[in-house]
């Protein structure tokens, strides 16, 4: 059967057998965000611009898999974490089967032993004998034991059989191969065929409930992860990326988020009623600093990164500590303040289907019909599978957002809820900020998430370095002229 590599869709890296891998597991979205595929059809394009940035095509629906590739397009050696442990609980299959279903190539025809897992089960007959093949049940219960004297292909054209002596037409006899005529041949071929016939009239009120082959019966609760794709990222290079914060400016939660002004000493107190926007006031010994929820408002000041607001509050006689949040980025400032001081979620409140009702509901209405009490309010719905109370929490979409449940009108991410759960409880830490590191930087580079195709088998690694080197030395000559850009405008 051979064997064959992927590449890492973002390093470009091979992917050879034994080769430590990440799958993002990903659902392909109903239609591209900005360019539609009409539209591309009609005009071409040669940018797909989108405000969705990486997830254009495919949305990630869980956190990344661990493990080492195993040569034929699929996993072996499974890294179990707390991520892991979820998706086993959630499916109710262990991880190594939950892997194979969303690797495996045949889940149209279900011709994998993989996929039996996610089958319903066979209605067997009540006398039907455990391992027996269908055929051999026929020819049990219907006498009919297929001929002795099977026909082997006959004629002189391959060169095996010319080369071990048997040219012309052959037949078995008593379990051996041996030479016959062309009217021998014939007549035991036609033995086996009108015993084929038979079985296959026979078959036509019998059918074989195993074998499903081009149409398979998947359990209900399973067709969802059906659909699921995968995206392969070489393992070794996404533990080095990710280990660290990236050092973005941005790459951290606005100033004036209530849980990061609580974490650094400040106390909400009652609001502003004369303030249009920043009616949220924050308190810290004389110093008062209002907030919209999002952004800090003080007289005659822009402030945007934590030094600036330190040394702020030190010119009106106030200290704050911003060395231990300074330093963490995005993704852990919203997994270590705003998770853990979020509305709990009740599954009693909503639950999967409700969600899925209310999406395909909204989605017929109409422009007026959408503004109306009644689409407001499947609006909502439709918004708040994770139910963490958009007015009382300004951070509930960016917590959606790390959480992967980017589609909220289009798809509802069943795992969105435990991942949640997990997060609220303290787990998936290094799950969640290293997958938006990583995300951070298929941004910056214009990857999207999407399949891949396959390299050449054993990964050509000396023609990646090449153009792996070739690359870096561009990329350092445009640091330099960069850098040398950035100091002349300082």
């Amino acid at each position: 059967m051979g064997h064959f590599s992927y590449t890492c869709k973002l390093s470009g890296l091979p992917i050879t057998s034994g080769t430590p891998a990440v799958l993002i597991v990903m659902k392909m979205r109903d239609k591209l965000y900005d360019c539609s595929e009409k539209h591309l059809k009609k005009y071409g394009s040669t940018s797909l611009i989108s405000n969705d940035g990486a997830q254009v095509k495919f949305r990630p629906v869980w956190f990344p898999i661990h493990f080492n590739y195993n040569d034929y397009g699929g996993a072996e050696d499974i890294r179990k974490d707390e991520n892991t442990e979820l998706l086993e609980k959630f499916y109710g299959l262990p991880i190594d089967t939950i892997m194979e279903v969303v690797t495996s190539g045949r889940k149209d025809d279900g011709y994998d032993g993989a996929l039996k897992a996610v089958k319903k089960p066979f209605n067997l007959p009540a006398d039907y004998v455990k391992g027996e093949r269908w055929f051999d049940r026929y020819q049990r219960l219907e006498n009919d034991p297929m001929p002795c004297n099977y026909p082997d292909v006959g004629g002189s054209h391959e060169p095996e059989w010319q080369e071990e002596g048997y040219e012309g037409w052959r037949v078995w006899r008593d379990g051996k191969i041996v030479k016959a005529t062309k009217e021998e041949y014939d007549a035991d071929f036609k033995l086996i065929h009108e015993h084929y016939a038979r079985y296959q009239e026979w078959e036509k009120t019998n059918p074989d409930p195993t074998d499903d082959y081009g149409k398979p019966q998947y359990e209900e609760r399973y067709k969802e992860l059906l659909t699921y794709s995968g995206m392969w990222v070489h393992g070794e290079f996404y533990d080095e990326l990710t280990k660290n914060p990236t050092g973005e400016y941005f790459d951290k939660l606005d100033l004036g988020t209530p849980e990061i002004l609580t974490a650094l000493g400040f106390e909400e107190i009652e609001k502003d009623k004369k303030a249009e926007r920043y009616d949220r006031q924050f308190k810290k010994g004389d110093l008062v600093i209002h907030s919209d929820g999002t952004w800090v408002n003080v007289p005659k000041e822009h402030i945007y990164s934590f030094p600036e607001l330190k040394a702020y509050c030190k010119k009106n006689g106030v200290d704050i500590n911003i060395k231990d949040i300074d330093k963490k980025d995005r993704a852990e400032q919203i997994f270590d303040y705003i998770i853990p001081n979020a509305i709990s979620i009740g599954q009693d409140k909503l639950n999967i289907d409700d969600v899925g009702k209310a999406i395909d509901e909204y989605e017929k209405l109409s422009k007026e019909e959408k503004k109306s009490d009644e689409g407001i309010k499947l609006l909502g719905i439709a918004t708040s599978g994770l139910d963490l109370g958009r007015n009382k929490h300004p951070e509930s979409r960016t917590i959606k957002y790390l959480l992967l449940n980017h589609d909220e009108y289009r798809f509802y991410n069943p795992m969105t809820i435990k991942y949640f759960e997990a997060a609220k409880e303290g787990k998936i830490r290094d799950n969640m900020v290293r997958f938006w590191r990583f995300n951070h930087y298929m941004y910056c580079t214009g990857r999207y998430y999407d399949i891949i195709g396959t390299s050449p088998q054993d990964g050509e690694h000396k023609d990646v370095m090449k153009v792996l080197k070739v690359a870096t030395k561009v990329l350092n000559k445009e640091l330099k002229e960069r850098k040398k850009w950035e100091e002349e405008f300082e």
